[in-house]
């Protein structure tokens, strides 16, 4: 009889504890549920940021299987870009309209002229550069023609105009930071003159004839051994540095180089490093850029044609 007395009291207790607990958990409307579901399921804020003034780019690790972003200047919606590779392409002439360049834009859907008082451009399909105010600029998916106009990366348009762009991989939109534009330092005043003219010559003679990329990679080897301390300090002495490149002993380093080895001369000097590092690069398992100091320390980092780049491993 006690046993069942005691059987009831506990029954009795554990309701009334089962109670409180549910009682003391948080009452959720559906929209509060709905809107704590959004929180834990959204995906941190991260932002690509493009800046004009400095060239610096932030762009963290995003997936996402989107083609297109909207950008804006201001409030104001002023066109999409289309995403090559993850990269935002955006028609030029419009996308520097809404920056607030002022000029003449011809845009033939395969090559665009821009004539304007603080700012010229010239863009030629599937080319790997662009030049502007007579600067060279690399864009490493080529030069795109998209809806019957040119588009160019936005960071690379940043770059000529001194804007601040964000893209914001969240609200996934691009927005044009209204700023005075500081247009890019022309190429006249920028390129050592000294520097053109040994850095092509020696990229004519060792790669005259082979593409664009082969020949700026060449330019990249000569600028990352004028920035690397093992070696000397400037284009010309890198050049000439005793027993480095056959081109100087065997004197063809002294022809007249052609437009394009000028042109990955330019590229070279603009500090895009086609060859990754490399600071040797030989052709055919043969070395023609110097004896390397400890072969086993180095590897190849780049191929390209018939070349190959190496870089300390």
């Amino acid at each position: 009889m006690k046993n069942r007395r005691l059987e009831k009291i506990l029954a009795v207790v554990c309701a009334l504890v089962l109670t409180i607990a549910v009682m003391s958990k948080p009452v959720f409307t559906q929209a509060e549920a709905a809107e704590a579901s959004a929180e834990e399921t959204a995906p941190d804020e991260s932002y690509v940021v493009f800046d004009g003034s400095s060239g610096e780019i932030s762009q963290p690790e995003v997936t996402d299987n989107r083609t297109t972003v909207p950008y804006y200047a201001g409030e104001t919606e002023c066109g999409t870009c289309t995403l090559i590779d993850g990269t935002p392409y955006v028609n030029a002439a419009e996308f520097l309209s809404a920056l607030g360049v002022s000029g003449t834009a011809y845009d033939s859907g395969s090559s665009l002229t821009l004539s304007g008082d603080t700012l010229t451009l010239t863009a030629e399909a599937g080319a790997i550069y662009f030049t502007c105010n007579g600067r060279y600029l690399y864009v490493e998916n080529g030069v795109q023609s998209i809806d019957g106009g040119i588009c160019l990366p936005v960071d690379s348009l940043v770059k000529c105009t001194g804007a601040s762009v964000t893209w914001d991989r969240t609200a996934w939109q691009i927005t044009i930071e209204k700023a005075e534009l500081v247009p890019r330092t022309g190429g006249d005043s920028y390129y050592s003159e000294t520097d053109v003219y040994w850095l092509s010559r020696v990229i004519y003679a060792e790669a005259g004839g082979q593409s664009l990329e082969a020949q700026a990679a060449i330019g990249s080897v000569i600028m990352n051994r004028v920035a690397d301390e093992s070696f000397p300090d400037t284009v010309y002495e890198v050049v000439f540095a005793k027993n480095q490149f056959d081109v100087v002993i065997n004197g063809m380093v002294y022809m007249t180089p052609d437009d394009m080895s000028e042109i990955a001369a330019k590229l070279a000097l603009e500090g895009y490093d086609l060859a990754s590092g490399a600071t040797y690069f030989t052709r055919e398992g043969s070395f023609i850029s110097g004896d390397l100091p400890d072969e086993e320390s180095y590897e190849c980092v780049a191929q390209i044609e018939d070349l190959s780049f190496l870089a300390l491993s």
